[in-house]
C-alpha cells in the first residue's frame, strides 16, 4: 500500500474532461485506464526515505519513570522530517 497524491489525480481526471456542443462535460475512462491512472500516479511521499531520517533522528534515551532505555526521536523532528518529505516529491 502507498499514499498517492489524490490532488494529483483530480488534475489527470479534470484535463481529460471534454465539453460537447451542447456544454456538457464528460470524461470516458475504462477500468484499465483507472487501473492505471492510479498504479502510476505520484506517491505521495517515500515511506522509506521517512523511516531513514526518522531512523538517523533517532537515539536511546530513558525518561525518569521508565525501566530501560528505549529509541526515541522528538516529535518536532519528526514532524519536520514528515512535512520535509511531503515537499520534495
Amino acid at each position: 500500500m502507498r499514499l498517492i497524491d489524490a490532488d494529483r489525480l483530480i488534475k489527470i481526471v479534470r484535463d481529460a474532461i471534454r465539453e460537447d456542443s451542447e456544454g456538457a462535460k464528460t470524461a470516458v475512462f475504462s477500468a484499465n485506464d483507472i487501473i492505471f491512472i492510479i498504479e502510476n500516479a505520484a506517491t505521495a511521499y517515500d515511506v522509506d526515505k521517512v523511516l531513514k531520517e526518522l531512523n538517523k533522528a533517532s537515539g536511546m534515551a530513558k525518561p525518569v519513570g521508565w525501566s530501560r532505555a528505549k529509541e526515541v526521536v522528538e516529535l518536532n523532528t519528526a514532524i519536520e522530517i514528515v512535512k520535509e518529505e511531503a515537499y520534495d516529491i
